[in-house]
């Protein structure tokens, strides 16, 4: 159970790469420092480089184990977010929390084509397995449970992330090799959900199937979603408000 009555709860700003990260996503967490009332969380942000993404993921969260922070913030290095979203997403008390957003080359789309945007491709299902849609996070819940988001932008207790490295120590299937942690984030490893069409191959994906089967929901922040930009290698300078519709926006802003 989540006590949120905790005075000034740490949390850790993780950013796994592949040996860069960009000024927009940078920028980003600059704004997010600014904009989180010190009495509301303690900041501190890391970074680890590698080419396996997973291994990046789990250094990440050793660090946080060793720190003893509260909570981990996984912040992918090509991602624009708000300033305000570490505190929407501490307020809703969920342990896991998260954003989806397009992928990269349907973002880039709809900032050329603004008939698209009501088509983007967003990462992450439903709690049904159907798709995240740009109509759904307009219309639907602002808060909701979902099958799993990716980690792009994500908040998660440190009691989950223990509790997932957990249960992966005892459920690991096939066996680990030996001398082979359980970490927390699966290197490689395909789940299936219970519905043949899904086959769950990402660290993003696994790790939300491994936390569901330990026992913990995970949760969708609509809200923060449609102000985030999964912008790859380039922006062209934009952020989310120059391309967003009028009525997105209001809906965002509500």
């Amino acid at each position: 159970m989540l006590d949120l009555s905790k005075p000034k709860p740490k949390v850790l700003i993780a950013t796994p790469h592949l040996g860069e990260v960009s000024v927009g996503t940078m920028k980003s967490i600059l704004a997010l420092f600014a904009k989180t009332n010190p009495d509301t969380a303690l900041l501190r942000w890391e970074g680890c480089s590698g080419s396996n993404i997973a291994e990046n993921q789990n250094v990440l969260v050793d660090l946080a184990q060793e720190m003893e922070v509260d909570w981990l913030l996984f912040v992918e290095s090509d991602m624009i977010f708000p300033g305000e979203a570490l505190t929407a997403m501490l307020s809703h008390g969920k342990d896991i929390i998260g954003c989806s957003y397009p992928f990269k080359h349907h973002d880039l789309l709809a900032r050329n084509l603004a008939d698209q945007k009501a088509n983007l491709q967003y990462m992450g299902h439903e709690l049904d397995g159907s798709d995240i849609t740009f109509r759904a996070l307009v219309e639907g819940e602002p808060v909701r449970k979902v099958e799993f988001v990716p980690m792009g932008l994500t908040l998660i207790s440190m009691h989950a992330l223990n509790t997932v490295q957990a249960y992966r120590s005892e459920h690991s299937s096939p066996p680990l090799p030996e001398g082979m942690r359980a970490a927390v984030f699966a290197h490689s490893e395909a789940a299936v959900t219970g519905r043949k069409r899904t086959l769950i191959t990402t660290t993003d994906s696994t790790f939300c199937h491994n936390a569901r089967l330990a026992g913990f929901d995970i949760w969708l922040d609509a809200r923060i979603s449609l102000m985030v930009e999964h912008i790859g290698i380039c922006n062209y300078g934009m952020l989310p408000q120059t391309w967003a519709p009028a009525e997105v926006l209001e809906a965002a802003n509500a």
